[in-house]
């Protein structure tokens, strides 16, 4: 009786709008409760999150090993942009960003990529092949297309933000026309601020092997129908959030079955607090990382 009048409570909460301090404490009303029915299958997600009465987007040991990783930050004087070596490479912030920002940024993006992340792109059998194109949909700063930079044959950044641009310009000027940085939306349609991947690597002559990442707020599937030739006449490989919204894992995992393409998803699962479509269990998988050959 005293759980239904706090969700009754909740759910009135929650009526007039969706915030996440709000949508936060329903889960744990939910997670936490000796009852959860969701205990047997997420059992360490929930035991994870419970002892420390917090819901997390990764709700897994691995992460307290970031929370004071100690990350150097440094000052170009003639860019006038803090930028942090990754790989020994320099990786630019925008200029608004304080030093306690980019610190913070950076550290988030080391998590993400833990081998133990379900945020992690690569994985044994769907990593990026030498001399391939990149596609980094969603780049921001662009970390995981610096790390493989040397080895591609061409690099396409799509940001539509420009507030990244000078960083990705100072963080790229080493590889020169080896790196496209589209300021643009990618989806399925070409006008001043959209473009398709379909577009962009026909408009450019580049031929061969295609490695996707998309990582865009929820635009995913849009993305995917903007390169639907690339994925039926070529070779690709990649990676595509899922967790953004509710269907996707499914959705897309049928989606690319159908075409033919082997199939895995990362490790774990993610809460996606953001989310405002967020539904009991809550738990979303990662992204699913997908290769035809």
């Amino acid at each position: 009786m005293i759980y239904q009048n706090l969700r009754r409570r909740i759910d009135y909460l929650l009526a007039p709008d969706a915030s996440r301090k709000k949508r936060e404490l329903r889960m744990k009303i939910d997670l936490f409760r000796p009852g959860c029915k969701y205990r047997d299958e997420y059992a360490e997600e929930i035991a994870y999150m419970k002892a420390r009465d917090s819901i997390t987007m990764f709700p897994y040991a691995f992460r307290e090993r970031y929370r004071e990783l100690a990350i150097e930050v440094r000052w170009d004087e003639e860019k006038e942009l803090f930028y942090v070596l990754h790989d020994g490479r320099r990786l630019y912030y925008p200029s608004d960003m304080s030093e306690d920002t980019v610190r913070n940024m950076y550290r988030a993006i080391r998590l993400e990529q833990d081998m133990e992340s379900p945020h992690r792109y690569f994985s044994e059998g769907f990593e990026f092949k030498n001399n391939g194109i990149f596609c980094d949909v969603g780049c921001a700063e662009a970390n995981l297309a610096l790390e493989v930079a040397d080895r591609a044959k061409a690099v396409l950044l799509f940001e539509a933000s420009k507030r990244w641009l000078p960083a990705l310009e100072a963080t790229f000027a080493p590889y020169g026309d080896k790196v496209h940085i589209i300021n643009q939306y990618a989806g399925n349609e070409v006008n001043d601020e959209v473009t398709t991947i379909d577009h962009e690597l026909k408009r450019r002559g580049l031929e061969g092997e295609v490695y996707i990442k998309i990582d865009a707020e929820g635009s995913e599937e849009k993305i995917l129908d903007g390169a639907k030739d690339t994925l039926k006449e070529r070779k690709v490989n990649g990676a595509v959030c899922t967790y953004h919204r509710q269907e996707d894992a499914q959705k897309f995992e049928k989606r690319f079955t159908d075409m033919g393409f082997q199939t895995e998803f990362s490790r774990g699962w993610c809460i996606y607090i953001q989310s405002k479509e967020l539904e009991p269990p809550y738990f979303r998988k990662g992204l699913i990382r997908v290769s035809n050959f």
